[in-house]
C-alpha cells in the first residue's frame, strides 16, 4: 500500500503533503520501499503521549496515512493500521521503529524494521535532514 497523505514534522513545523505535490510521490516510494523489506523483531514499547508531543514539536519525524488498513508481515500481530508514525530523529529514532495506528491513536509493540534507510535518504535529498 502508498500512503494517501504524508506528514513531515521538523522542529515545530507541520508540512502536509498528499498526491501531486512536490515531494509526496518520493517519500511515498520511500515508506513503501522500508515498510517492504520487512520487520526485524517487536520492539516491547509504546508511544507516551510527551514522546508523541515531542515527535510532532522537537524532532524530525514523519507521520503517514492510509486509505485502508495495511497488513504488515511479521511474526506478531501488527493489528490493521491505517496511520504510521517513523520517528526519524530523537527518541526511538535508532531502532528503525515504525509506531502503528488508527483513529489517531498509536499501538504499543511496535515493529522495528529491518530499516528506513529508504526515508531517511529521501528526507535528506529534499532537504528535511541535513
Amino acid at each position: 500500500e502508498r500512503p494517501t497523505r504524508v506528514i513531515v514534522y521538523r522542529v515545530g513545523q507541520r508540512i502536509e503533503l498528499q498526491a501531486g505535490q512536490p515531494g509526496f510521490d518520493e517519500l511515498a516510494e520511500a515508506v513503501r520501499s522500508s515498510l517492504a523489506q520487512g520487520v526485524s523483531r517487536s520492539s516491547g514499547i509504546g508511544l507516551s503521549e510527551g514522546s508523541l508531543q515531542d515527535a510532532y514539536s522537537l524532532n524530525l519525524t514523519l507521520e503517514v496515512f492510509f486509505d485502508r488498513p495495511v497488513k504488515l508481515h511479521a511474526g506478531f500481530n501488527t493489528d490493521r493500521p491505517t496511520q504510521m508514525l517513523f520517528p526519524i530523529t530523537g527518541r526511538h529514532s535508532e531502532m528503525s521503529v515504525v509506531f502503528l495506528g488508527s483513529g489517531n491513536n498509536y499501538m504499543s509493540n511496535a515493529p522495528v524494521l529491518k530499516t528506513v534507510e529508504p526515508i531517511r535518504s529521501t528526507l535528506k535529498s529534499l532537504g528535511f535532514l541535513p
